[in-house]
C-alpha cells in the first residue's frame, strides 16, 4: 500500500492550523534532514470536522444546518456517497415530486455550494439557519 500525501498544513504560534497547501501544485521541493514531528495538541479532524473537504473558513461561513431537497435520482447517488459525515435522510418525502430531503450540519463554503449547484434542478436548497 501506497500513502498518498495531498496536502500540508501549517500551524503558527498558538498551534491552530492556519495555512493548507496543496502538493500537487508545489513547484520545488527539498528534501531535508530534520525529522518532522507532528504536534499531538493538534487535532486535524477535529480542526476541520464541519469542512466540505479541505475549505476551512469558519468565519465567512459559519456552520449551520443546511437542509435540501432532490430527487430520487440525486438521493441514490447522495445514499452512496454521502457529501459529509453530518448528512441526515428524513424519512419523510417532499411535495407533490416525493423529494427526498436531507440535511447537512456544515460550513457551506463554495465547494460546498457548488458541489450541490452541479445538480441543477435535481437539489434545491430548502434552508440555511
Amino acid at each position: 500500500m501506497t500513502l498518498q500525501l495531498q496536502y500540508v498544513i501549517f500551524g503558527n504560534e498558538y498551534k491552530e492550523p492556519v495555512q493548507v497547501f496543496a502538493l500537487d501544485r508545489t513547484l520545488r521541493l527539498e528534501v531535508m534532514s530534520e525529522t518532522f514531528i507532528p504536534d499531538p495538541e493538534i487535532d486535524i479532524n477535529a480542526f476541520f470536522r464541519d469542512c466540505f473537504g479541505i475549505w476551512h473558513d469558519y468565519e465567512n461561513y459559519p456552520v449551520r444546518d443546511v437542509t435540501i431537497s432532490c430527487t430520487e435520482e440525486v438521493a441514490n447517488y447522495l445514499r452512496t456517497l454521502p457529501l459529509h459525515h453530518s448528512q441526515k435522510e428524513s424519512p419523510f418525502k417532499e411535495g407533490k415530486e416525493g423529494r427526498i430531503v436531507f440535511t447537512y450540519h456544515i460550513s457551506p463554503s463554495p465547494d460546498f455550494i457548488g458541489e450541490l449547484l452541479k445538480w441543477g434542478d435535481g437539489i434545491r436548497i430548502k434552508n440555511e439557519t
